[in-house]
């Protein structure tokens, strides 16, 4: 708890919750996810910032929202062009991050901090890669076609040799 003073009067307020999931959000690399975050109670997070950032990294910002629009300048570069709020939903206190094409460098915990009185939500993020049987089928197709390259290879070296003989 913590004590504020207004020209009218003194009054306490604790850090309102902002709720996240409680288990790792897991995603596949390639595709995108929602990081949710919404505070408690629901009330309008259009007038607040919020801020999203990695844990435990040297240059943390991940989005930024203040004063009503995106202010990304200072954003991970790698994050560039693949975040956003969902602003049709920060009135209802929605603060989740959409990460567009993930990687497999977007593994890791991410913090959704909103406005001066609200605590902040921890989100871990595992990233699993594409599907197993995609890439088994893919390098079948790889080894098929290398195949039907080496035969072609040694039919003509073959055609060659019969012709000097």
């Amino acid at each position: 708890m913590a004590c504020i003073y207004s020209p009218n009067c003194w009054f306490l307020y604790t850090f309102l919750p902002v709720l996240g999931p409680a288990q790792p959000v897991v995603a596949v690399a390639g595709e995108d996810v929602v990081l949710p975050c919404y505070l408690k109670p629901n009330i309008s997070a259009v007038d607040l910032s919020v801020e999203w950032f990695r844990v435990q990294t040297k240059d943390p910002l991940v989005h930024l929202y203040r004063d009503h629009e995106d202010r990304n300048e200072n954003q991970i570069p790698s994050y560039r062009r693949r975040t956003s709020l969902f602003p049709e939903e920060l009135r209802n206190g929605n603060t989740s991050l959409k990460v567009k094409n993930l990687r497999g460098s977007d593994n890791g915990e991410y913090k959704c901090l909103s406005g001066k009185f609200y605590d902040d939500s921890s989100i871990e993020v595992h990233i699993k890669g594409k599907n197993l049987e995609f890439w088994l089928e893919m390098s079948l197709f790889f080894f098929c076609i290398i195949l039907i390259c080496i035969l072609i290879h040694l039919y003509e070296s073959l055609s060659t040799l019969m012709i000097l003989l």
